[in-house]
C-alpha cells in the first residue's frame, strides 16, 4: 500500500538580514504607575497551506512587501495567497522595505488514510473478544455440569 507523505511545510531559513531577536525597554504603565517590559517580536514569514496554496504572512515587517514565490510568479501585499502548479521545494523571499526574508517551502501530497492500517489489529481484538466469549461460557457449563 502506498501512502503519501503529510502536506507539509519545512522552514529552512527564515532571515536573510540578521535581525536583533529582541530590543527591550523599560515604560512606565500610565495605570498602575508600574513598569514594563516591552518586547519586540523578529519579522518571520508565517505560512498556512491547503494542498498546493499556501499563504504567506511576513509577520512583524508591515503591509507594502514584494514576493517572489521560487515558480518564476511575483505578488504584492502582506499577507498573499499563492497557488504552486505542481509539488516540490520552491524558495520564497519577501521583501518589506529594507528587510528582506526568505524561507523554502516543500509541498508534498496528503497523507491519504484508506483505513485498512489498523484493520489487523481490529481483527485480533474481535478474534480475542469471541475467545474470551467461549472461555466463558464452557466455564458456566462446566460448573452447572457438577
Amino acid at each position: 500500500m502506498r501512502k503519501a507523505v503529510p502536506s507539509a511545510v519545512l522552514v529552512l531559513a527564515l532571515v536573510v538580514i540578521p535581525l536583533t531577536a529582541s530590543a527591550q525597554s523599560t515604560t512606565t504603565e500610565p495605570y498602575s504607575g508600574g513598569t514594563v517590559t516591552e518586547t519586540t517580536i523578529s519579522p518571520q514569514i508565517e505560512v498556512a497551506v491547503a494542498g498546493l496554496t499556501v499563504t504567506f504572512t511576513a509577520a512583524g515587517a508591515g503591509s507594502a512587501c514584494a514576493w517572489v514565490f521560487g515558480d518564476n510568479s511575483t505578488g504584492t501585499g502582506n499577507p498573499v495567497t499563492h497557488t504552486y502548479a505542481a509539488e516540490g521545494d520552491y524558495r520564497v523571499t519577501a521583501t518589506c522595505g529594507a528587510l528582506v526574508l526568505a524561507l523554502t517551502v516543500q509541498l508534498a501530497p496528503e497523507l491519504v488514510n484508506t483505513g485498512f492500517d489498523v484493520l489487523p489489529a481490529a481483527l485480533a481484538a474481535l478474534g480475542l473478544i469471541l475467545i474470551g466469549g467461549v472461555v466463558l461460557r464452557s466455564n458456566r457449563r462446566s460448573k452447572k455440569a457438577n
